[in-house]
């Protein structure tokens, strides 16, 4: 079965066209880095708890009673956080208004609090502080100071189970001459897809090791763009145009019909991609 790292995914739109690829991260599309487990033993902040045995610790304002949360699952959540030691707030959803949905066990948030999450459930509040190697590394990231403990404050809303990834066990793939291939999961019988046509997609995006970097699933929300006006990548155009309304597919889409050699903020220069599609309307756009 054919199946680096993002802090949000709540609007990411990764694969839209080349022109975006230049603009900064935003926090909705941060990478994370995975370092080293720490040697040296922090000292437990007041009114703490150890969490496991890498220098996590947690205080628990609330009990979560809700379901259990699994890996794999879309986890919906409200958080605050910061740097430590001048304690520096970079994020914050309470402030937005917006919780974040995250698919837990890909990396979406960093690692500490991945580990955190498995072992609640729903409606849990709890502050946790989480050492630099779990979090986002040894290097300067973005203007993060290096080695930066972080600390968050955390309210779990929900949790759902995610669309899984379509199995290509046994499928034999078109291959175009561009080096695209696609896999043919279920045949549609709707409208095909036209240039100039608006198209309706529902997708999974995710790179060669299995680790999705966007999903219009997770939001439940299909994303809408027009054919031949440059909105996607041309790896995306190549697929959609042997499509029909109902067809779902695995693309495999090499590095240079996604973002080249240069890669953009959020995929790495030189990397191929895969795409669960679902085409499900046609709307005709002009």
């Amino acid at each position: 079965m054919i199946k680096f790292k993002l802090l949000i995914l709540a609007s990411i739109t990764v694969f839209f066209a080349s022109c975006e690829d230049d603009k900064p991260t935003t926090k909705s599309g941060v990478e994370i880095i995975k370092g080293q487990r720490s040697s040296a033993k922090r000292t437990m902040p007041q009114g703490f708890e150890k969490f496991g045995e890498n220098d996590i610790f947690i205080r628990m304002e609330r009990e979560g009673n809700g379901e259990e949360i699994q890996k794999g699952d879309i986890v919906t959540l409200h958080y605050k956080e910061w740097l430590l030691p001048k304690r520096r707030k970079i994020q914050d959803s309470y402030e937005r208004r917006s919780p974040i949905s995250i698919r837990l066990g890909h990396g979406q948030v960093v690692e500490g609090l991945e580990q955190v999450l498995e072992q609640q459930r729903v409606g849990a509040v709890f502050q946790t502080q989480i050492p630099w190697q779990l979090a986002y590394g040894p290097d300067v990231y973005r203007d993060y100071p290096p080695k930066s403990d972080v600390i968050m404050d955390v309210t779990i809303l929900g949790t759902r189970a995610g669309t899984p990834f379509y199995d290509t066990t046994g499928i034999k793939p078109v291959e175009l001459n561009s080096g695209v291939r696609i896999y043919q999961i279920e045949e549609g019988n709707g409208e095909r897809a036209l240039p100039g046509k608006g198209v309706e997609v529902f997708y999974h995006g995710y790179f060669a090791d299995g680790k999705l970097f966007d999903s219009s699933f997770d939001r439940n929300t299909p994303i809408r763009i027009q054919l031949g006006a440059n909105e996607v990548i041309p790896g995306w155009e190549e697929v959609l145009s042997t499509m029909r309304v109902g067809d779902k597919v695995t693309a495999f889409i090499p590095y240079y019909k996604a973002y080249g050699e240069g890669g953009s903020a959020k995929i790495p220069p030189h990397t191929d991609l895969y795409f669960d599609m679902e085409l499900t309307a046609i709307k005709g756009l002009e």
